[in-house]
């Protein structure tokens, strides 16, 4: 990653990982949830029939 290096530590040694966690520090993380009925919604639809005889 020397190419990639980021400008605020250019000769600093870092990994993945380290820059994953410094750019949450800079920047924070806001998760957006969505609702438990999205879930329900998402699911396909499958049409079934009661045969009498069968039970």
């Amino acid at each position: 990653m020397g190419e990639y290096m980021p400008s605020w530590d250019p000769d600093g040694s870092h990994s993945p990982n380290s820059l994953f966690a410094a750019s949450f520090a800079q920047t924070g993380f806001a998760m957006d949830l969505p609702s438990a009925e999205l879930f329900y919604e998402l699911l396909p639809a499958h049409y079934v029939r009661v045969v009498r005889r069968r039970g």
